[in-house]
């Protein structure tokens, strides 16, 4: 998005990372467990993240991120680690640069709610599925505007694709992929219980005072916002398959 290039001043390597980068982790060893030696293909890919985790689990990877400071912040990451250029400029609905590849599994995260429609949303979707080798897998993950309210569009001004666990299984079957799995998950857990224990701490987390404290000392706009998104509200998490 050629208006989301100053996303890095809020979804860099500050206060937060650490988080992210346990939830990352946990999100890519919940999707790929028991894959071995994939190729992967990642649509959005922010600060490299989820790049990381896949790199280190072995996966072959290429990143898709159209802004600039996003995917340079990215490959400068995965630089570290030896992986030069993972990340690449290109964009949907599409993915040019992507012609001729095919992957076993691609992986969208915060994705699809920034489409202006549900019709750009269905074309998105399409043209993911359009990289993935038949058999292969498809990982959408979004927030569920079911429990983030007015928050789904305070959070994040691009949000505009009203995203919720069933909306997206709907789409992607509409398409003619296969719902391998739907759930709903907070903080990357969707045991009953922890979801259960999840949701009562995020009605007694003081959500607008953390946001006007970060935003006061650090400068950081809606964090507590984001420590809810991230680890208290409910997260739509759902699989595709492709052919299957």
């Amino acid at each position: 998005m050629k208006n989301y290039e100053n996303a890095i001043d809020r979804i860099g390597d500050r206060p937060g990372s650490t988080i992210q980068r346990w939830l990352s982790k946990r999100l890519v060893q919940r999707f790929l467990v028991g894959d071995h030696h994939c190729q992967i293909l990642e649509v959005g890919t922010g600060v490299g993240r989820i790049a990381e985790q896949v790199l280190m689990l072995g996966h072959s990877y290429v990143g898709v991120e159209p802004t600039t400071s996003l995917r340079r912040a990215a490959n400068t990451k995965l630089a570290k680690i030896g992986h030069i250029d993972a990340v690449i400029d290109d964009s949907l609905p599409t993915l040019k640069n992507l012609q001729d590849k095919v992957f076993s599994h691609a992986i969208a995260l915060h994705v699809l709610e920034h489409a202006r429609s549900s019709e750009e949303a269905a074309e998105w979707l399409t043209a993911i599925a359009q990289r993935v080798s038949r058999g292969g897998r498809i990982l959408i993950v979004c927030p569920n505007y079911m429990d983030l309210g007015r928050h789904f569009f305070d959070v994040d001004w691009t949000h505009q694709w009203v995203s919720t666990t069933s909306r997206l299984a709907c789409l992607g079957s509409e398409l003619g992929l296969t719902v391998l799995e739907e759930t709903d998950l907070r903080g990357t857990f969707s045991n009953p219980v922890l979801r259960f224990l999840l949701a009562s701490l995020s009605k007694a987390f003081p959500t607008q005072l953390a946001n006007f404290f970060f935003l006061r000392w650090f400068g950081l706009r809606n964090f507590g916002s984001g420590i809810q998104s991230a680890l208290l509200w409910r997260m739509s998490w759902v699989v595709f398959g492709k052919g299957v």
